[in-house]
């Protein structure tokens, strides 16, 4: 005995065989009447009903009971758990057959996870589908998104990166690396190298880029010859910008 869920006022193709079955010479669908409906493997059906399915085998004949229900699949319920930058649309299923994929329309495409990301706030068509391409839709709303964060950190001066920050929720704290987080947008960057930038907001999101500093070599001059014969006359170094703390 088999049962299929149909799809609300669609027909559904039925296969007589059911995976890799044995080979089969002859097929004969009936209906609950008796009535035959057809003598081939495959059968389009658009009633919901109990059907007879003879299969001849070598001398002998399977006789399958096939009952066809309409699907019952609906969205039972959609939550949300907030994230930093978008908002989980949690979609739990009722009825139907597993497996499930869930998509928001015009949004995202169909995936096996239930956990839906929305970045903005408005109006969504969330959309389940089950095992037999039956879809279930259910509206819903969602009022309020934490922004995301985005950086844009620049060198402003030799030995500093000032960072802006574009959406998030006020109020900011900035770190360079491992370093202390701080109210200042300016941080102070301790030689060349590619340095990771965190900035926190005040619902505790971190959004983090790297920055690429590069600066000239430091140079030391050996001699200092003050003669005035134009060699060496003074001892300057070279290539200070990125080393604000050295110390003569």
């Amino acid at each position: 005995e088999r049962k299929i869920l149909k799809c609300n006022s669609e027909p559904i193709t039925v296969d007589a065989i059911v995976d890799t079955g044995p080979i089969y010479t002859a097929y004969e669908w009936k209906d609950e009447n008796g009535n035959n409906m057809g003598n081939e493997r495959f059968l389009e059906i658009a009633e919901t009903g109990v059907y007879t399915l003879e299969k001849e085998i070598n001398c002998g004949m399977e006789i399958e009971t096939v009952t066809i229900e309409d699907n019952d699949l609906a969205i039972a319920t959609i939550t949300e758990e907030q994230e930093c930058g978008f908002t989980y649309l949690i979609v739990e299923p009722r009825g139907g057959e597993p497996r499930y994929d869930y998509r928001i329309l015009n949004v995202s495409t169909f995936a096996s996870s239930n956990k839906l990301k929305v970045y903005e706030p408005g109006d969504y068509i969330v959309q389940i589908k089950d095992k037999f391409e039956c879809i279930a839709e259910k509206a819903y709303t969602v009022v309020e998104v934490s922004p995301q964060m985005f950086l844009d950190p620049y060198r402003s001066s030799g030995n500093e990166v000032t960072v802006n920050v574009s959406g998030g929720t006020p109020q900011f704290q900035f770190q360079l690396e491992n370093r202390r987080f701080s109210i200042s947008n300016i941080l102070e960057i301790p030689g060349p190298g590619t340095f990771a930038i965190n900035v926190k907001d005040g619902l505790g999101c971190i959004s983090s880029q790297k920055i690429s500093i590069e600066c000239e070599a430091l140079e030391i001059p050996k001699f200092l010859t003050p003669n005035g014969d134009g060699i060496h006359d003074t001892w300057q170094l070279k290539g200070l910008e990125c080393y604000p703390n050295l110390k003569v």
